[in-house]
C-alpha cells in the first residue's frame, strides 16, 4: 500500500500532463514556460530550503554518491554490450549508453522520494531529504560529464568546443548552483528570513507536481521507432540490471534504511528526457532515446513499486 500511495500520485500528475497537452489545453510554448520555470526557479528554491534546514552527514552522502556513480559507469558499458550482443547497429551505441544510465533524478527521483518520505516524522522526512538532493548534485554533474563521452564521435574528443559547452552549462546548471549554496548555508547554520523562507516553501510546494506535468506533456513529442534491439538494450538495463546492481552494492556496503531507499529509487527512476535533447543536439541516434524514455518511464513504475515494496 505505501508503494501505491507514493507512485500513484506520479502517475496521475503525468497522465494529467499528457492528457492537457494532448487536447491542446496546455499549449506547446506554455509547457516549455513552466518547464523552465520549474527548472529555474521552483526547483532551485526546494532545494535550498531542503538542504539549508538539515545536518549534512558528508561521509554517509559520499558513500551514496559513489555507489550510484560505480553503478552508473558499470550501466554505460554494459548497455552497449548487449546491444551489440542482440545484433544493434553500432551508430547507435553512445545513444543507448546515455539512456541506459541517465535517470530522470529531477522531474521523478525527487518526487518519488518526497512522496515516499511523507507518512515520516518532520526531523526525519527533513533530514532523509537533504541527504538525497546533498547526492542528487554531484550525481547530476557526473551525468553531464559522461553523457558527453557516450555522444561524441571518436574523431571529435578532441574538439575544445565540446568541453567547453559542458563548462558552462555545469557552471550555469540552476540545480547545481542552488545545492552548493544550501550547502553553504548548512554549513555556516545559516537561515533564510522567514518572508524569505514562506516564499521559497511556496515555490517550492509547486516545484515537483510542476515537474511531473511537464514529463507528462513531453510524451505527446516523443516518437517512437523500430530500433528495437538498441531500445531494449537501454531500457533493460535502466529499469533492470542497475537498480540490481545497486542493490547488491548496498548490501554489500551495508546501506540500509531511508539511505538504501534513496539509492534504489535514483537507480529506478526512467531514463531523463534531457538524454533525448543531448542526443539530438549532439549527433546521437535521438529516435532510440526518445523511445527509451517513453518505454522506461512506462515500466519504471513496475520497479519502482517493487523497489518501494521492499524498501523500508
Amino acid at each position: 500500500m505505501h508503494a501505491v500511495n507514493t507512485l500513484l500520485p506520479v502517475v496521475l500528475l503525468i497522465a494529467l500532463g499528457w492528457a492537457l497537452t494532448k487536447i491542446r489545453f496546455l499549449g506547446e510554448q506554455f509547457l516549455t514556460d513552466l518547464n523552465k520555470l520549474s527548472f529555474w526557479v521552483a526547483l532551485p528554491a526546494f532545494i535550498i530550503r531542503s538542504i539549508s534546514d538539515v545536518r549534512i552527514p558528508f561521509g554517509e552522502t559520499l558513500r551514496l554518491f559513489f555507489l550510484l556513480l560505480v553503478c552508473t559507469i558499470a550501466a554505460i558499458f554494459l548497455g552497449p554490450i548487449i546491444a551489440l550482443l542482440l545484433g544493434a547497429r553500432k551508430a547507435s551505441l553512445g545513444s543507448v549508453a546515455q539512456a541506459s544510465f541517465r535517470g530522470n533524478l529531477a522531474f521523478a527521483g525527487l518526487p518519488i522520494i518526497t512522496y515516499s518520505l511523507a507518512d515520516l516524522p518532520e526531523e526525519i522526512r527533513t533530514n532523509a531529504i537533504g541527504t538525497a538532493l546533498l547526492v542528487f548534485g554531484p550525481l547530476t554533474a557526473s551525468y553531464n560529464f559522461l553523457a558527453i563521452f557516450c555522444l561524441q564521435r571518436i574523431e571529435n574528443w578532441r574538439d575544445p568546443r565540446s568541453y567547453l559547452e559542458l563548462a558552462r552549462s555545469i557552471a550555469t546548471n540552476p540545480l547545481l548552483i542552488s545545492c552548493l549554496i544550501g550547502v553553504f548555508m548548512a554549513a555556516l547554520n545559516i537561515r533564510l528570513p522567514r518572508p524569505i523562507d514562506n516564499a521559497f516553501a511556496a515555490l517550492g510546494g509547486v516545484a515537483l507536481p510542476v515537474a511531473l506535468l511537464c514529463i507528462g506533456g513531453a510524451f505527446v513529442r516523443i516518437q517512437l521507432g523500430g530500433r528495437y534491439r538498441s531500445i531494449f538494450a537501454a531500457v533493460s538495463v535502466k529499469i533492470l540490471f542497475l537498480p540490481f546492481m545497486a542493490w547488491t552494492g548496498c548490501e554489500l556496503l551495508n546501506i540500509t534504511g531511508l539511505d538504501r531507499r534513496i539509492v534504489m529509487i535514483y537507480a529506478g527512476v526512467p531514463t531523463a528526457s534531457t538524454a533525448y535533447t543531448m542526443a539530438r543536439e549532439m549527433g546521437g541516434d535521438a529516435t532510440v532515446t526518445s523511445a527509451a524514455v517513453a518505454v522506461s518511464t512506462i515500466l519504471a513504475f513496475v520497479s519502482l513499486t517493487i523497489i518501494l515494496s521492499i524498501s523500508p
